[in-house]
């Protein structure tokens, strides 16, 4: 008895390296939008979890997306107006916890950057 299969595909070296290419725009904009809606959501815990003796820690915390290149988007949450807030980090936590809090929002929008751009 014998057993034989073959297989073909028009895959070439080339067309792997232009179907990459033709990701390349499509990660970019999922990853910006994705990452932009999930630092919100974050942002809404953290916002939640911050001490809130005078409100003003709460109130100003922000959240900015910086897209840095096609593979890389950095999310970054923080408060420039309460100048204690790192003090505040320190001895009463609310930012690392909100972030271990949100694992699975940000783990979502890693999963539907994925799904977008596998899709297309």
């Amino acid at each position: 008895m014998h057993a034989e299969f073959e297989w073909t595909s028009d895959v070439t070296p080339a067309t792997q390296v232009e179907w990459f290419r033709s990701m390349e725009p499509r990660l970019e904009s999922a990853m910006e939008q994705y990452a932009a809606v999930a630092g919100v959501e974050v942002l809404g815990t953290i916002t939640e979890n911050a001490p809130k003796d005078t409100g003003l820690l709460s109130a100003t915390m922000d959240v900015e997306v910086e897209q840095v290149d096609e593979s890389t988007v950095i999310i970054m949450w923080g408060n420039d107006e309460a100048e204690y807030a790192g003090i505040v980090e320190f001895t009463q936590p609310f930012l690392a916890p909100s972030l271990r809090e949100e694992r699975g929002t940000i783990r979502d929008a890693l999963e539907a950057i994925h799904e977008e751009v596998m899709e297309q």
